[in-house]
């Protein structure tokens, strides 16, 4: 009876999760978010000097220059000389260089200049910007533990597991070059870690190849950290539309939102709300709350709470109160991405200003 019981328990909540997971279909929406730094007045930027570990000076530094000053305006377009002329895995600092290069070539908010026009800049004072930077640490470390344990017919075995860990730190600075004026310095810290298991043995260690590339791993992430702190990236979010029964609008409504037509999708969930008078307060809320959702990805905000909060009040769901505080942020965002529309080369704003 007890054995049935716990059966009947399981399986209801396993229908509710069920149910739960089948009411809503998420919806991928891609949300630009502001950079962490407003540099609206900049448009012109030149990857410096990256020393290698603990200071050690760059020997390939005049390499990188040139390799720069070789792509020049097609920058933006391709970077097939500058990828030639770095093969990575340098300890000298210029394959970070590299990924700085590439991360912000990518954001396509800045025009990459060549060393060149650098004195010219600070004679002009052009607004003009350069990122430099030291790796500050680099260690690998590896270690092995052992565990006594038994076959399905008793036998013993001693099974092995080698942790490996990379730690690669680099400190990135962003500076004016005609005012001197340090827009960023700061310490970007990165780990990676592997491990692999042997029975009765123990697993070999990793090979340069196998570590460069938990370093490289960790460049990239460095590099993308720093491009979202200076440029506006692109992210996924997901909508979460509530399915309403034998409701063809709010089908239609969510086929919309699919492909983005926020439009169609509004005008397809404004018609919903007075199909389902009569219906449970929480399905009526469903119906505001899918609106909701419409105008926030439209932009439409004012309106995206004043539908969410209706959802609310006919049933005072949790994700409808964090939706409220969502809109409030994505309103946030997207002000600060208007203040972080290049303004031309105008003069350039102290740091701190």
């Amino acid at each position: 009876m007890l054995s049935q019981r716990r059966f009947s328990m399981i399986f209801g909540l396993a229908a509710i999760v069920l149910t739960s997971a089948c009411s809503h279909v998420n919806v991928p929406v891609q949300v630009t978010r502001p950079a962490e730094i407003n540099l609206a007045q900049y448009k012109k930027i030149a990857v410096g000097p990256f020393q290698g570990k603990r200071d050690v000076p760059s020997n390939v530094f005049e390499a990188l220059v040139l390799a720069v000053q070789t792509l020049g305006d097609a920058a933006k377009s391709s970077n097939q000389a500058f990828q030639n002329s770095w093969q990575g895995q340098k300890d000298d600092g210029s394959d970070v260089a590299q990924n700085v290069f590439n991360s912000l070539t990518q954001t396509g908010r800045f025009s990459m200049i060549d060393f060149s026009v650098i004195p010219n800049a600070r004679a002009s004072g052009d607004a003009v910007l350069m990122v430099s930077g030291t790796v500050a640490d680099k260690e690998f470390s590896s270690r092995v533990t052992s565990e006594q344990k038994k076959t399905k017919e008793g036998a013993p075995y001693t099974r092995f597991t080698r942790s490996s860990e990379a730690i690669y730190n680099v400190n990135i600075k962003l500076v004016d070059i005609s005012t001197g004026a340090i827009y960023l310095s700061r310490r970007y810290p990165c780990r990676r870690s592997t491990s692999t298991t042997q029975n009765d043995k123990r697993p070999s260690k990793l090979g340069s190849r196998e570590i460069h590339e938990l370093y490289d791993e960790c460049k990239g992430e460095i590099a993308g950290a720093f491009a979202k702190a200076v440029a506006p990236y692109t992210e996924t979010v997901f909508a979460a539309f509530a399915k309403i029964e034998e409701s063809p609008a709010t089908e239609a409504g969510i086929s919309h939102a699919k492909v983005g037509n926020w439009d169609a999708a509004i005008a397809s969930f404004e018609t919903v709300p007075a199909t389902q008078s009569m219906a449970e307060p929480e399905v009526q809320a469903k119906t505001w709350w899918n609106l909701g959702l419409a105008y926030e990805y439209n932009f439409q905000f004012g309106k995206a709470q004043e539908m969410v909060q209706k959802a609310y009040g006919l049933y005072p769901d949790s994700r409808y109160q964090m939706e409220m505080h969502s809109i409030g942020l994505l309103q946030k965002n997207q002000e600060k991405l208007k203040q972080q529309e290049y303004k031309g080369d105008e003069a350039a704003v102290p740091a701190g200003s």
